[in-house]
């Protein structure tokens, strides 16, 4: 067996090599200037030099100075969102920072602590006083990006605190990009580790993320299920419930799912509650599906049971989602209402061409999902509510119709558009070949052609 210690222990000799020599580049202000730039994740110039007087009683023009010299290091760098140290140099020397000087370490916490909440009180003013329109997505990501930033500061002066807001940053991460948005949280989580020693199930379940958006699912399943033995009736649990759930077999996963949505409501996590009972719907519908294909009318009878289930929840997490602010969840909500509804309509029907009214209760409901998802700029919400309706149409053999819809969807797709959600426009484009009249399939023929472009 290879023995790494040695390897390891270089490297910490190398960061700490480097440390000291920023700590003894040009004295020691500006040694406590760099110190204290590792501790921000991003800052201005004018507040860097505030929260440096606020710390530090030497001269405040000499700490502004030490200020504009260390922005000027090779290991500083300016983003967009202000000024920060390089990313593999900030933790080594903010563990320096704590070591070397304790009382400051905790007193520039507090103030980026105190910084962070102060941004998010005039956010929640501009929210009160505004229409819904006014208070844009911008805004409300804005909010998100600075409860983030209050997690990863409060780690330095109060570790319990860190971990709640941790896990509440996780459940309510914007929708539009939310697995970015959550793994840029799993690197602040992991920044800050050392001094999250003490909270294990906030490390514990950011590494089964990490684990379960790499794909290593039996890795990931072994982290939430440590989450969820302790059986404290948390935020992790309740979402760990959710993710370990979605990794089992669909048929297996309901028990886990119910408790997921039951613990989300007693501690009014609404997004996990929503997205757990949608995952829930889902296994309703997949059981369904599988007690369909068996012979026994007492089997069947069980999935329509299944499917009337899948429909009550799916009416509750529309209603649930119809007021909420990130209108992903209302698109997403209604499309699967629709798809419930049209499940059960099939079921009971048989040829679900003589329902008239209930068709039309479903297109025009995937129609309202389309509206709001074009109309926010969200796509993928968009063709997905498209590829639906266009399935439906195709179910009462409305070819053409089915057509238009699959047609419009081609104008959305981009580069970044997920090639999963291409695929599906493509089998339903496919699917349509069975009853096309020879002009419809040309058109077919050319829409596959297409999607066959963006998949290449």
């Amino acid at each position: 067996m290879t023995d790494n210690s040695a390897a390891t222990t270089a490297t910490d000799t190398d960061w700490d090599q480097l440390c000291d020599l920023v700590l003894s580049a040009a004295g020691a202000l500006y040694g406590k200037i760099a110190m204290l730039l590792s501790v921000c994740l991003a800052t201005s110039k004018q507040e860097l030099k505030e929260l440096a007087a606020t710390i530090w009683d030497d001269d405040p023009s000499d700490l502004a100075d030490a200020v504009e010299q260390v922005l000027e290091a090779p290991y500083v760098e300016e983003t967009a969102s202000g000024w920060r140290m390089i990313e593999s140099l900030a933790p080594h020397l903010a563990r320096r920072f704590l070591s070397d000087d304790e009382e400051s370490f905790r007193m520039a916490h507090e103030t980026l602590v105190e910084r962070e909440n102060r941004a998010l009180r005039e956010l929640e003013s501009l929210e009160s006083s505004a229409t819904d329109d006014e208070f844009d997505d911008r805004a409300q990501i804005e909010s998100w990006f600075s409860q983030s930033r209050l997690a990863f500061y409060l780690a330095g002066v109060h570790s319990d605190q860190s971990a709640v807001k941790f896990g509440e940053a996780f459940e309510s991460a914007p929708s539009r990009d939310i697995g970015a948005a959550r793994m840029w949280l799993s690197t602040l989580v992991f920044r800050q580790e050392p001094l999250l020693g003490d909270q294990v199930r906030v490390i514990l379940f950011f590494r089964g993320f990490r684990a379960y958006v790499s794909g290593q699912r039996n890795e990931a399943k072994r982290h939430f299920a440590d989450i969820i033995r302790d059986d404290v009736g948390d935020i992790y649990e309740a979402i760990a419930l959710h993710l370990h759930a979605t990794s089992v077999d669909p048929v297996s996963r309901i028990s886990e799912l119910q408790k997921s949505v039951t613990l989300s409501e007693q501690l009014a996590m609404l997004e996990n509650e929503i997205m757990a009972r949608n995952s829930l719907v889902s296994a309703y519908f997949a059981r369904a599906n599988k007690l369909m294909k068996s012979k026994g009318e007492k089997l069947r009878s069980l999935a329509r049971k299944d499917l009337e289930q899948a429909l009550s929840l799916a009416e509750l997490n529309r209603q649930r989602a119809s007021h909420m602010r990130d209108r992903s969840y209302q698109i997403y909500t209604l499309t699967q209402h629709a798809t419930a509804v049209w499940l059960v309509v099939q079921n009971k029907f048989g040829d679900a061409t003589a329902a008239q009214r209930e068709v039309q209760e479903v297109l025009d409901e995937l129609s309202q999902a389309r509206t709001i998802a074009d109309s926010a700029g969200m796509v993928e919400p968009s063709l997905i509510a498209r590829n639906q309706r266009a399935s439906v149409l195709r179910d009462v053999h409305r070819v053409s119709e089915a057509l238009d819809e699959l047609e419009s969807a081609i104008q959305l797709i981009g580069p970044v558009t997920e090639k999963g959600i291409v695929r599906r426009l493509a089998k339903t484009s496919g699917s349509l070949l069975r009853d096309a009249s020879n002009q419809d399939k040309r058109r077919i023929t050319d829409l596959l052609n297409q999607f066959d472009k963006w998949l290449d």
